[in-house]
């Protein structure tokens, strides 16, 4: 968000790249693997390195719903990276959405 002007701009740094979903032999569909990415907005199967879908961009957009609406980073007061990416992988934890100020985008982030 530019201070001196008063609407948001999304960028892309050249980090993104088209990804074709091709079945193997077997007829299974495989998807990215690799850890890239922030931790705070990173979805638990990528944090783990494992195979992903378009599914951890859309915890991915929902951490970045939150940030938007909150102010306020996901996972705030954590601080130690890798805690972090093992509690939202193995607890399953999620930003806390008490005053949360748009309800009709709460069921994104909890369902992410």
């Amino acid at each position: 968000l530019s201070k001196e002007w008063t609407w948001a701009k999304l960028g892309d740094f050249g980090l993104s790249k088209m990804y074709v979903v091709q079945p193997d032999a077997d007829g299974k569909q495989h998807g990215i693997s690799g850890k890239a990415g922030t931790v705070r907005f990173m979805a638990p199967e990528v944090f783990a390195g494992e195979e992903y879908t378009e599914k951890a961009d859309i915890y991915s957009l929902s951490m970045c719903l939150y940030f938007m609406a909150m102010g306020v980073k996901p996972f705030n007061d954590f601080h130690d990276q890798n805690s972090l990416g093992r509690l939202v992988r193995e607890r399953n934890i999620r930003p806390s959405l008490v005053n949360f100020p748009w309800p009709e985008l709460e069921p994104i982030i909890r369902t992410a």
